[in-house]
């Protein structure tokens, strides 16, 4: 008999996410579409870019934020002002600053003015959870996403930070099971106006832009050995606002524990 026909030639498959990008937004696929979060990974070097890059996807596409293992930071995530969805699961894993200079991992630029704020105030969920921050000395802020409401921060440890969380206009926010060790200021939930060398919103006053019916839950914050550590909590111009079963412990702290 004759020679059969060739067979047809197999579709070429399509080619992955580039990998040094280390984050993936739309992989692996899964039944039933794309996979349902994004994934951080470190690059062991600096994952900073990696880190603007995830939270900006998830600006676009509203999907969770997995970070798996620990990450390096050599300078701060701008979140968008206008975020409506930030949800992280950092899986107990570090984030750690790499250099002393000043900034913070995760922050919304401050707004040109307290209508600005209010403008993007009912736009945000915000939860964030399950992360090590370790600064270097005593010059990062860990989270800084000011005028919200409903946010959830929960089992968030900071190490020798300036500060953990920073809850500036914010109503309705929780904050769990997180602590502060050897940092200068814990937790801060201050009005629009700041507080000491944190900057405030142009125009605030303390009853246009005052932090309103917040609850702190079993939170700890350990004083530095070296008494740097100048307060735990600091509360201004709010109302509302209860800090249920805290630990306070360690070595002195140079203005109060709960301020």
């Amino acid at each position: 008999g004759g020679t059969g026909s060739q067979g047809i030639r197999g579709i070429q498959g399509v080619k992955g996410d580039k990998g040094d990008t280390r984050h993936c937004s739309n992989c692996p696929p899964a039944i039933g579409g794309v996979f349902p979060f994004i994934i951080v990974q470190s690059n062991g070097t600096d994952d900073s870019q990696t880190w603007q890059r995830a939270v900006d996807s998830a600006f676009v596409n509203h999907k969770p934020i997995y970070a798996v293992g620990n990450t390096l930071f050599s300078r701060g995530v701008v979140v968008p002002k206008n975020i409506q969805n930030l949800v992280i699961f950092g899986g107990g894993g570090e984030m750690r600053a790499i250099n002393s200079t000043p900034f913070t991992f995760f922050a919304k630029p401050l707004p040109a003015s307290v209508a600005e704020a209010e403008q993007v105030y009912t736009f945000s969920f915000i939860r964030i959870q399950d992360i090590i921050f370790k600064g270097n000395g005593q010059k990062q802020i860990g989270l800084d996403l000011y005028a919200g409401g409903g946010h959830t921060y929960e089992k968030i440890l900071g190490y020798s930070m300036k500060s953990v969380i920073n809850l500036m206009f914010s109503m309705n926010a929780r904050v769990v099971s997180c602590e502060a060790i050897n940092s200068v200021y814990g937790f801060l939930c201050i009005s629009g106006m700041g507080f000491e060398e944190f900057q405030g919103i142009p125009n605030a006053t303390s009853s246009n832009s005052s932090p309103n019916k917040l609850t702190f839950w079993n939170c700890r914050v350990v004083g530095a050995p070296d008494q740097s550590s100048k307060y735990g909590f600091v509360v201004t111009d709010a109302s509302g606002v209860s800090i249920n079963d805290p630990i306070l412990e360690g070595h002195y702290f140079s203005v109060s524990g709960i301020y």
